[in-house]
């Protein structure tokens, strides 16, 4: 006879078996490192101007670990007391992570940097900031720091504030200073954060700080404390990255049967990309509708080849509100939901 073990013993056990109840370990010491998730990510435990070592448990078997502890003081040279954080790829030119890791990738290569980070932050007392923080580099050379501000409470980036951008979705400051670190400090602070980091590279190539030739390092993620930062936590993080070469590959490979992909981003503004999938040669049509069922763009209205294809859709000229898309090839139709954010 089989047994049925209750919901609630089942819940307990899977998060007890999870990302933040694996393996643990503590890193007190100056520039710690711990291995996590058999190499593919890195934690470092970074303390430059504290006088008395951050105390942060870390989860190997996740990218989870969480400031315990710390005496941190304001530095008075104006730089953060401690630095943890969690990489993939290589922090300053330095070892790179020996599992899964794409880097370092020409910018132009890349057409997609996806990624999530999750954190708890909003309630820890100080001076502190968390922000990916990213490297470009050309050959051995350091070229520029990218630094991408989703939470803080107290600091301002490095340099001056020289514009604001809107990028995913979001309102973010432009920060730059001549000793080639470039900044975007969100406006609504938040504690989770879907990114696509090639948009903030678009961005920064169309304003003249990033060489579209350089290459991407590594990304990591953490919080530069000054002061305090106690509780600080870092749930989860994960980056990956997709390079034109990949998305070519896809395109030329034949698929078995119809399919209509989710668009990319979604929510977007104002622009998404719509990919679909045909077996064979057809007459295919593609278009966008309004909630009240009114044609407000038609996208493809031709005979294709089989294959995978993908679309942009521009919605600079439409309100923000739901929209749906419908793929019409032989006698496949289906329709799926967008959501254009403004």
């Amino acid at each position: 006879m089989k047994m049925k073990i209750p919901l609630f013993f089942f819940l307990l056990s899977y998060f007890l078996s999870g990302r933040i109840f694996g393996q643990m370990v503590q890193v007190t010491e100056q520039y710690g490192t711990v291995e996590l998730e058999g190499g593919e990510y890195r934690f470092h435990n970074n303390v430059w101007g504290a006088s008395t070592p951050q105390y942060v448990t870390v989860s190997m078997d996740s990218t989870y670990f969480k400031i315990d502890s710390t005496k941190h003081n304001l530095p008075s040279n104006g730089a953060p007391a401690s630095y943890p954080f969690i990489l993939k790829g290589s922090h300053f030119n330095g070892t790179p992570t020996s599992v899964n890791n794409p880097f370092p990738l020409a910018v132009k290569s890349i057409n997609s940097c996806p990624t999530t980070w999750e954190i708890s932050g909003t309630n820890a007392p100080g001076i502190w900031d968390c922000a990916y923080d990213i490297w470009f580099v050309q050959g051995t050379s350091n070229k520029l720091e990218m630094m991408i501000w989703i939470n803080y409470q107290g600091p301002q980036p490095a340099g001056s504030q020289v514009t604001t951008a809107n990028i995913n979705n979001s309102s973010w400051q432009v920060w730059w200073n001549n000793s080639s670190t470039l900044s975007y400090r969100i406006t609504t602070k938040r504690d989770t954060c879907n990114i696509d980091l090639k948009l903030f590279m678009n961005d920064a190539v169309k304003r003249g700080y990033l060489d579209s030739t350089w290459a991407l390092g590594g990304v990591e993620v953490g919080f530069e404390i000054w002061q305090n930062g106690t509780g600080l936590t870092s749930e989860l993080f994960s980056v990956t990255a997709t390079t034109i070469t990949e998305v070519h590959d896809l395109i030329d490979k034949k698929p078995n049967s119809f399919g209509l992909g989710q668009n990319y981003p979604n929510p977007f503004n104002p622009t998404t990309f719509i990919t679909y999938q045909l077996p064979a040669n057809t007459f295919v049509t593609l278009k966008v509708y309004d909630e009240l069922g009114r044609l407000v763009k038609t996208l493809v209205e031709d005979r294709q080849t089989a294959g995978t294809h993908s679309v942009a859709f521009n919605a600079s000229n439409l309100s923000s509100g739901v929209y749906f898309y419908r793929l019409t090839a032989g006698n496949y139709v289906e329709t799926k939901k967008l959501m254009l954010l403004k």
